[in-house]
């Protein structure tokens, strides 16, 4: 007999909407499973990745030509973006925090519009995944 405080559906329809927010963002939800093996706990950290401060801060830095600052907060997000299992998101950043690398200013502002497509892809999926059409 389950616990009274088990909500088997609850945790399968959250599991559903993780999978396809994944699918969604052409991310890695097995992998991330792995490191956060809780869908309550996953979702939570998903969800305030809609909050997280470092793609404005990382613009701002860009377009001020802080190149140090901008290395900075392409490689935070890319640190966020891994963890998350956001695979997309982390290879776009991989690439530019690379460009950036050490300090050197961006001469290719393609890289600065991927990481931008990959950002708001994660934000529509993820307003799928807290508003359910």
């Amino acid at each position: 007999m389950s616990p009274p405080f088990c909500d088997y559906g609850k945790d399968a329809e959250i599991m559903q909407a993780l999978e396809l927010f994944y699918q969604r963002i052409h991310g890695d939800y097995a992998d991330t499973l792995r490191r956060i093996p809780s869908e309550q706990i996953l979702l939570k950290y998903v969800k305030l990745y809609a909050q997280e401060p470092t793609c404005a801060r990382l613009q701002e830095a860009l377009m001020s030509q802080r190149w140090e600052d901008a290395f900075r907060e392409a490689h935070s997000l890319k640190g966020v973006a891994q963890t998350l299992g956001f695979t997309h998101l982390y290879e776009v950043c991989s690439v530019l925090a690379d460009a950036l690398r050490p300090g050197r200013p961006l001469l290719d502002m393609s890289l600065w519009d991927n990481v931008q497509r990959a950002h708001l892809e994660v934000l529509d999926a993820l307003s799928l995944l807290t508003n359910p059409e």
